[in-house]
């Protein structure tokens, strides 16, 4: 009989075809659930749930000053976000900039108000429901973040730039001028170079259908991998650089906080001032002439964050986990096993809409005969490294 060995790299080098999300793949258990459409849901009751809503901060100088004013709640669009012009201009003396013509609102999962962090995850499925303005100057994001002595401490991001392009690297969008139609995978970490854009470092631009209607955005981050999902489809897939400066572990591998934000755009593209490079403004002094002369009052919108993760309670055992059969297959229990092993021995094991989903170990998953998968059925095989 001939042997075949199927060591399950899928979940390195797979592109969106192969992903499995928590709406399709029971591996994935709720941490914890908000819903900011819930009835009687307010900025307080969010804040109590694990939530820092950002008051009096302009994240490292930014045009627009975060405040708490700025954000609302409703059931039915969840938690709001509004950009707003200010006249006369506000004064924040705890800000790096200390006076702002604009202000927004952000959300961390982190003590920027002063509160305990409770939503830290470390590896695990991230994702959030999100209507995303589009006019040029904003910069809308969503991304997960470890405040660490590393100088590119942000690790995996969705951005939003519309009005802006993106230059760098070979894909054609790179060229193109960003609308509500095209997005930001970035990836950040210490070894990221400035410039560069490719799979590992810095951002990719991808297509998407409208970014003003809601969207499901996902992160699936692993000490191995980060794959980015829309919808429950995986769009991107990259390694996950696990990067360390001296004894220092890098961003991405570190307990780290979800942030929301609808910020401004303050980096200035060189094509649009005729300089030979790019250049940051001084918004303590005046506000950039590629803002809009009307007023902004755009809003972004949450209506739930929600974070899972897998049962890596085998994940370490060296016991095999054997099939060899379909009733065997079909009764897996979805937790990360250390090996998996499928062999029919002459009886055929099949996949079928009663199988699972996905098949998740630590170490390697081995098919060696007799196994098949029916034209329409599909089964993920994923190596994720025990944490």
């Amino acid at each position: 009989m001939k042997k075949h060995l199927l060591l399950a790299v899928l979940g390195l080098l797979s592109e969106k075809q192969f992903a499995q999300s928590p709406a399709t793949d029971p591996c994935w258990s709720p941490v914890w659930t908000d819903n900011f459409k819930a009835p009687g849901q307010t900025l307080s009751s969010i804040e109590a749930l694990g939530w820092g809503i950002a008051d009096n901060f302009d994240h490292g100088g930014e045009p627009q000053v975060f405040k708490r004013a700025n954000a609302s709640v409703n059931t039915t669009d969840g938690l709001v976000f509004e950009v707003k012009p200010e006249s006369p201009a506000l004064s924040c003396p705890t800000c790096i900039q200390t006076i702002h013509y604009y202000s927004s609102a952000s959300i961390g999962s982190n003590n920027w108000t002063g509160l305990t962090p409770t939503h830290l995850p470390q590896f695990g499925y991230i994702e959030a429901k999100i209507s995303i303005p589009d006019r040029y100057g904003l910069f809308p994001a969503f991304w997960i973040w470890y405040d660490s002595p590393i100088t590119h401490d942000e690790s995996v991001t969705y951005e939003f730039v519309p009005g802006s392009t993106v230059t760098c690297g070979d894909s054609p969008y790179y060229s193109q001028t960003i609308d509500k139609n095209l997005y930001t995978s970035t990836l950040h970490w210490d070894g990221y170079v400035p410039g560069v854009c490719n799979n590992l470092t810095q951002m990719q631009v991808l297509p998407m259908n409208d970014y003003t209607t809601p969207h499901i955005y996902g992160i699936e981050w692993s000490p191995s991998k980060i794959i980015w999902y829309i919808d429950n489809v995986a769009v991107r897939n990259a390694p996950n650089p696990g990067y360390t400066t001296g004894s220092t572990p890098g961003a991405i591998q570190n307990p780290s906080s979800i942030i929301l934000n609808l910020s401004l755009y303050d980096w200035i593209e060189a094509s649009n001032h005729g300089d030979n490079a790019a250049f940051k403004y001084d918004f303590s002094t005046n506000v950039p002439n590629y803002f809009p002369s009307a007023p902004y009052f755009e809003k972004m919108k949450i209506e739930y964050v929600n974070y899972y993760d897998l049962d890596m309670s085998q994940c370490s055992s060296g016991t095999p986990t054997l099939m060899f059969t379909t009733a065997a297959l079909n009764a897996y229990d979805y937790k990360v096993k250390n090996n998996i092993s499928i062999d029919g021995s002459g009886t055929t094991i099949t996949v079928s809409s009663s199988s699972p989903p996905a098949l998740r170990a630590s170490a390697y998953i081995s098919i060696t005969a007799d196994f098949e998968v029916p034209l329409g059925e599909d089964l993920y095989l994923d190596i994720t490294p025990c944490y």
